[in-house]
């Protein structure tokens, strides 16, 4: 990759920042944070864009610390006219990146986006890259289809609409509902058996 190659990725990277700080807004509650450390299962990563959220359960309501994930966005821009495998290339190792992240059950439920200046194009691949996203929870935006884009904002302010701490008790009460043994069922079988 050529110094203005990388110039041009960082400056789309700051581009999708950009939005999403724009999407997010003022909520005191979230925050965005750029190319922070995260464990995925096996390695240490380091994703461009997380979104986080403070927690009912924990201090941090009093304190600055944010310690939800809600999400973590990677970007991607890879030019017009590039070798054909360079789009390749480029899908696989975040494809690899993205899915050792959502592997890692202690960054909890987030959701996964992978931002691309564009889908691939004839002679590229034919991969369908959407389809391989999604089968591991990741959804691919291109950042220049209003459709698309629009989508992507929406999605976000939904996790900043849902990360209040009334939406946290619900949560904690429908996990504690699923969880909850059938005390009344266990009572029957022991008098049965």
């Amino acid at each position: 990759m050529t110094q203005s190659d990388a110039e041009t990725g960082r400056k789309f990277q700051a581009e999708v920042r950009e939005f999403v700080e724009e999407v997010v807004g003022e909520n005191p509650d979230v925050k965005v944070l750029f190319e922070p450390s995260l464990p995925g299962l096996s390695a240490q990563w380091t994703p461009d864009i997380i979104v986080v959220g403070r927690s009912v359960f924990t201090d941090s309501v009093l304190t600055d610390e944010f310690s939800i994930y809600l999400a973590i966005i990677s970007c991607k821009r890879v030019k017009e006219g590039a070798h054909p495998a360079t789009y390749w290339s480029a899908m696989s190792r975040d494809y690899m990146e993205l899915n050792d992240l959502k592997l890692n059950s202690e960054l909890g439920i987030p959701k996964f986006f992978m931002v691309v200046n564009r889908h691939r194009m004839k002679g590229e691949t034919n991969k369908n890259y959407p389809t391989l996203f999604k089968n591991i929870g990741v959804e691919l935006i291109n950042f220049y289809d209003n459709e698309e884009l629009e989508r992507f904002a929406e999605q976000l302010r939904q996790l900043g609409r849902e990360n209040t701490p009334l939406e946290h008790i619900k949560k904690l009460e429908e996990t504690l509902k699923r969880t909850k043994p059938n005390w009344k069922s266990r009572k029957k079988q022991k008098n049965n058996g």
